[in-house]
Order: C-alpha cells, then sequence, then structure tokens
C-alpha cells in the first residue's frame, strides 16, 4: 500500500506523515521500519522488498524521502514501480517537501486519492490587511462574549493566518487591542497576558497558546 505525503510547508508534511507513522507503527507492532533517501537509495534492495509476497514473510513499513523531488534516478524509479508498491503488502510512505506539479500527479493517477495529502501554502497569500485581522478578531470577540466556540469560517481564518504568518505577536497585539477596546472580559484579558508573558519567558509557544484561546 502506498501513502504519498507532499508540499511546500514542511512543517505539516512532516507533522502529518508522522502521526500516519506512529498509528501503523501501533497496528503492525511486529514490523520493522526502513526509511531511504534520495541520495542513499538502493535500488537492489527495495527491490527484495517489493518482489517478496505471500503470507509468511515479513510486512514492513517503508519511508522514501523526496524521492521525486530531489533525484531523477528515484523519480524515475517511483513511476517504474509504482504499480509494485501500491500493490505491495508493505505499507510505503512517500514523504515530498514540496508541492508535485500536476505532470507528476498525472503519473501518480493510479494512487488512491484518500492516500494521498497535500499541505501547500500558495504563492498567492492572503494580504493580511487591517480589515482582515481586526475583522478576525472581532469575530473572536463575539464568540467569547456570547460563550459559544467560534464558527468554522472564523477557525479557518485563524488557521491561514497561523499558517502564513510566521510573527505571533502581530496578531496578539490586534487581538488584544480589540478585547481591551471594545469590552473583552478581564478573564480573558489576563489569559491573554499570562500567555504573552509565559511565551516570551521560552515556557509556551504563542501560537499554540493563542490556537487553545480561540477554540476555547
Amino acid at each position: 500500500m502506498l501513502y504519498i505525503y507532499h508540499g511546500n510547508d514542511e512543517k505539516r508534511v512532516i507533522q502529518s506523515s508522522s502521526k500516519l507513522f506512529d498509528s501503523l507503527k501501533e497496528k503492525r507492532s511486529d514490523a520493522q521500519s526502513f526509511i531511504f533517501h534520495a541520495d542513499n537509495f538502493n535500488k537492489n534492495e527495495i527491490d527484495n522488498f517489493l518482489d517478496n509476497t505471500g503470507l509468511f514473510f515479513d510486512k514492513h513499513i517503508l519511508v522514501f524521502k523526496n524521492f521525486v523531488t530531489e533525484g531523477k534516478v528515484t523519480g524515475a524509479f517511483v513511476f517504474d514501480y509504482l504499480d509494485k508498491m501500491i500493490n505491495s503488502q508493505h505499507i510505503i510512505i512517500m514523504i515530498e517537501n514540496d508541492t508535485l506539479d500536476e505532470k507528476v500527479m498525472s503519473k501518480l493517477g493510479a494512487v488512491s486519492e484518500s492516500n494521498i495529502k497535500e499541505f501547500t501554502i500558495k504563492d498567492n497569500k492572503v494580504a493580511f490587511d487591517s480589515s482582515f485581522v481586526f475583522g478576525l478578531c472581532s469575530d473572536i470577540l463575539y464568540a467569547k462574549k456570547s460563550r459559544v466556540k467560534v464558527s468554522l469560517p472564523v477557525w479557518k481564518k485563524f488557521d491561514i493566518l497561523r499558517t502564513q504568518e510566521e510573527v505571533p505577536e502581530k496578531f496578539f497585539a490586534s487581538l488584544w487591542w480589540t478585547f481591551v477596546q471594545k469590552g473583552g472580559a478581564k478573564s480573558d484579558l489576563k489569559k491573554l497576558l499570562i500567555m504573552y508573558h509565559e511565551a516570551h519567558m521560552g515556557e509556551s509557544d504563542l501560537w499554540q497558546e493563542l490556537e487553545a484561546f480561540v477554540m476555547m
């Protein structure tokens, strides 16, 4: 079976493929795992794995890192052996730290769509102007005042901003201003103040704390 995780959002590619890997290791507790990179590619070794079939052989987890995006030889190998990988009784996870283009994806068309995960930050990033940011802050404040969870569209706006904005302090400053100027609860202001100081003391990650605050 073949899984493909790709995209230029390297952090999310690694996080998501790692979750899959850990889940598979739990299900196949006796399985060994083997990681292959484009620069340590050994065709004969991988051939031996893919050629083994039947009930009485060990089934393992094989991880192929950047075979398509970093090597012509390994990329050709993927396309030539695609059917074998899809039908293998081993679990194969392809991890590509860049977004595979349409031409490549068309060659991988035989792979089940549910087994392909893309994590891409588009070149045309959202322009986080003041209306976007303060609109989002006002939506979060409204949810807090109403004592309800933020709606899915609001959460998606926050997630987009968090993914593309490297400096959480910018958003924190806007959120703080909104809560101070528009009558945010003292308890929420206290939480914001504590999270800011703890993050700057190195005790927590500000984006993670902001996410927890938004989702509460």
